[in-house]
């Protein structure tokens, strides 16, 4: 007979898993859902085929009708409360499956819990972002015994899996092991493309040729994360990709491990610092890895609570944004009081006009980006305006006029006395104010076009209207 099948956890990995779960899994009985949040238990059903899936509201009560048992939640005190909440109920001859990321002890220790209690229970952590999951292309690493690992083999390859690194028969902690290492080599990567792209930004040699070298060179997973850094990609996510706690708390994992084989992972150390700054600076939960590439410079610019590069470094400019991208990401500050849908930038006073055109070259590429989403696309005019505004400038209209008012009182007690006098007056001030004016017109235009300029240079498929 088919076993009953419940998941525990629907992240933005555990929802693309249960996806190909129901869709090729050749389940009989409908796959039982259960998350903390239960309206993210009920959208991931409603996406699914009718009949397909079961949403339940409490651990418990899906324990009792399942046989095997999958769990994928953010941390090891995640996986201990869930596996808690499992064991309140009678396991006996059920199979527990944890795809955690967690310590090896946490592992450990959890499968004794379970088998204790007379269930079977498997560590095995995938490899894989979640478009990996939603793909069905995940890397499994199971480990514990073979007669229970091969209850869970019809649920990997070619499900939600293109291949395994199994651990038959070897100790659950095994998997996990090997897990934690792997992600020491995510963590590394992403820390030398950041590296690499700032390098190339600072000596001349621009983000597109190392972009392409990683491309011709590396290609797979790297060129994926070079996408991302230098489209600006991590910080328009909704959900981060990898969150910046969940990659802190596998490094310190990775760090203890490689502390008791007396091995220092110094490379790891350097990413968890950059890291900080990323979790710090968005948030830990909602910071992507990837932003290690602006947590790498000090001036790198705060676009709606993420980086994106400048170069470009202290003082104060103001670009003009919509304020919707100020709502969408309103964890972070960027309006003052005074200008509510404005963003505050990091600008050198002293900059020459070639940098500041380069910064509005990479704020231009940002808005085409946004554009070419379909979600972005309804928002083509929440960036109406881009220009910069330095605030060298920001007296000079006033100045303009104080100027302008001082040369028409000189023209009204300087002008030749006589008949044409009052001529001389009038002619005078008029000419001075309408100077005034086009000058005006012409500034203020600057600063806030009517008829935003058409660049003939945009890539294909960035163009829009």
């Amino acid at each position: 007979m088919a076993p009953q099948l419940m998941w525990i956890g629907l992240g933005n990995m555990g929802r693309g898993m249960c996806k190909n779960l129901v869709q090729k899994g050749n389940l009989e009985k409908p796959l039982i859902l259960y998350n903390r949040t239960k309206k993210r238990s009920e959208d991931l059903a409603a996406t699914l085929p009718a009949g397909k899936t079961e949403v339940v509201d409490s651990i418990q009560e899906g324990v009792k009708k399942a046989d095997i048992i999958f769990t994928i939640v953010s941390n090891d005190a995640a996986v201990k409360e869930a596996i808690d909440a499992v064991l309140q109920s009678d396991v006996k001859g059920k199979l527990v499956v944890d795809c955690s990321t967690i310590h090896p002890d946490t592992a450990k220790q959890v499968a004794e819990r379970v088998v204790a209690k007379g269930a079977e229970f498997i560590s095995s952590p995938v490899f894989g972002a979640p478009a990996a999951a939603d793909a069905g292309l995940l890397v499994f690493v199971p480990a514990g015994p073979k007669s229970a690992i091969d209850k869970f083999r019809p649920f990997t390859t070619g499900v939600m899996g293109r291949a395994e690194i199994p651990f038959d028969d070897k100790p659950y902690e095994s998997s996990l092991k090997l897990k934690l290492l792997g992600n020491t080599f995510i963590m590394n990567m992403v820390t030398v493309l950041g590296e690499g792209f700032t390098l190339g930004e600072k000596t001349g040699v621009g983000v597109e040729p190392v972009k392409q070298l990683v491309d011709l060179l590396f290609g797979g997973v790297y060129s994926g994360y070079a996408e991302r850094m230098i489209k600006g990609v991590y910080w328009q996510m909704e959900e981060p990709l990898f969150s910046a706690d969940n990659a802190r708390k596998d490094i310190g994992h990775a760090m203890n491990m490689a502390k008791d084989v007396g091995v220092d992972l110094k490379l790891a150390k350097q990413a968890d610092e950059y890291l900080k700054v990323v979790a710090d600076h968005a948030g830990g939960s909602k910071g992507d890895i990837a932003g290690i590439y602006g947590a790498l410079a000090p001036d790198a610019l705060s676009l709606g609570g993420y980086h994106a590069r400048s170069g470009i470094t202290s003082s104060t400019t103001t670009v003009s944004v919509a304020s919707h991208l100020r709502r969408q990401y309103s964890t972070y500050q960027t309006s003052t009081p005074k200008h509510p849908n404005y963003l505050r930038l990091q600008v050198d006073s002293n900059s020459n006009g070639a940098r500041v055109r380069r910064l509005v070259q990479r704020l231009e590429s940002a808005h085409a980006l946004f554009n070419t989403t379909p979600k972005r696309r309804e928002w083509v005019m929440f960036w109406s305006r881009l220009t910069i505004y330095d605030s060298r400038y920001r007296y000079s209209i006033l100045i303009g006029l104080v100027i302008v008012a001082a040369m028409c009182v000189g023209a009204w007690f300087l002008s030749p006395k006589g008949e044409n006098q009052t001529t001389w007056r009038s002619s005078l001030i008029i000419a001075f104010i309408s100077c005034y004016l086009m000058w005006f017109i012409t500034f203020m235009a600057q600063l806030h076009p009517l008829i935003e300029p058409r660049r003939s240079n945009i890539k294909e498929g960035f163009q829009h209207e």
